[in-house]
């Protein structure tokens, strides 16, 4: 994989520093920088009716191999997963033998009461 990833770099050249990542929403696409930030903080912001383009506690996600081999492997790098936890969630996922999933997370954040 390393001299492959050699080539694939010495192919396509580009700022190191950034990359962009694809968005999809309400029927309308682009691009945007990749960022690092702080979920939780994030969140909180959103919550007063920010936004991530106000949102000054941001820095750029460097472009690393892994990212690199990631994408060439059509996988991305999820931060986390949570299912159900909402005040009031949709749930839809149910166990071969019929039974209700229960709300779970992947993460160990800190809550907005926390």
């Amino acid at each position: 994989m390393e001299n492959y990833l050699k080539i694939i770099k010495t192919i396509f050249k580009g700022r190191e520093d950034v990359f962009a990542i694809r968005w999809e929403r309400e029927g309308k696409a682009g691009y945007m920088p990749a960022y690092n930030f702080d979920w939780n903080e994030f969140l909180m912001h959103k919550k007063k009716g920010g936004n991530l383009k106000n949102f000054s506690n941001k820095q750029y996600a460097s472009l690393t191999d892994s990212r690199i081999v990631n994408h060439l492997n059509g996988k991305e790098e999820p931060v986390a997963v949570r299912y159900g936890w909402a005040n009031n969630p949709i749930c839809n996922l149910y166990s071969k033998e019929g039974f209700p999933a229960s709300p779970f997370r992947t993460d160990d954040w800190k809550g907005i009461t926390e």
